[in-house]
Parts: structure tokens; sequence; C-alpha cells
């Protein structure tokens, strides 16, 4: 299986101008005054599933795998960070990948004081093969 979450914070970084602070979840340090490192966004592997039970199962298999992202931004700037990212992510297709990349959902987990936390998920389908 593969794991894409570094690809997809290089692909925000260098295409989503309006993010302050980009890596990943479970890394970061969140500071008392974590407003001023926002808009941020933090990419990791969700969860994977099988696109459909395989007839005759060989050596290979088609998955989905789904990627969460986090943002954490300012109220007046959710909009256009979602832009971005999905500028930046829908039909990208990478190397590793059987199809292009596609939106799931999203929502708002919290709001506290000017701060959103939305989540959203994208979908990769990806074949994975015996070794």
């Amino acid at each position: 299986m593969i794991d894409i979450t570094d690809s997809i914070i290089n692909r925000i970084q260098s295409q989503c101008p309006v993010f302050t602070t980009v890596g990943h979840p479970l890394f970061i340090d969140i500071p008392n005054d974590f407003s001023q490192q926002t808009p941020a966004a933090f990419p990791w592997l969700a969860s994977d599933k099988t696109i459909a039970p395989p007839e005759n199962l060989h050596s290979s298999q088609q998955i989905t795998q789904s990627y969460g992202i986090w943002i954490v931004t300012p109220r007046h700037q959710l909009e256009q960070a979602r832009a971005e990212i999905s500028q930046a992510l829908l039909g990208w297709q990478h190397e590793n990948s059987s199809d292009a990349m596609h939106y799931q959902k999203g929502t708002v987990e919290n709001i506290s004081a000017d701060l959103i936390w939305w989540r959203e998920y994208w979908a990769l389908p990806i074949w994975i093969r015996q070794q």
C-alpha cells in the first residue's frame, strides 16, 4: 500500500498560497495563539476500502484511499482556503494512483472564536498488488 500524504502536503504548499502552515496533524505542536499560524492545512491518510469485491482475486485489487484534511482558518478565509485545496487536488493524479483524486465530503467540526476547524475528505483510487 502507498501513503501519499507527503505528496499532498507538497502540493498544498506549492499551489495554495493562502496557507501559512501545512504539515502532518500528528506532528504539529499547537501554540497558545494558533491564530497567528493560520490558515493551516493538515492532511493524513484516513482510511481505505475496496471499490468492489474482485471476481477473481489473483494478484491485484483496486481500492480507494481516503485522505482527510483539517483546514483551520479564520472565518473570512474559509472559502478561499477550500477553493485553493479544491483547485490543487480535484482531478490530480498521483503517479502511484489508478485514477484522479476526487472530493468526498466536508464539514465544520469546531468554531473557536474566529477560527473554524473544517475537515474534508478526498478519495484516491489505487491498485494494490502482490509482491
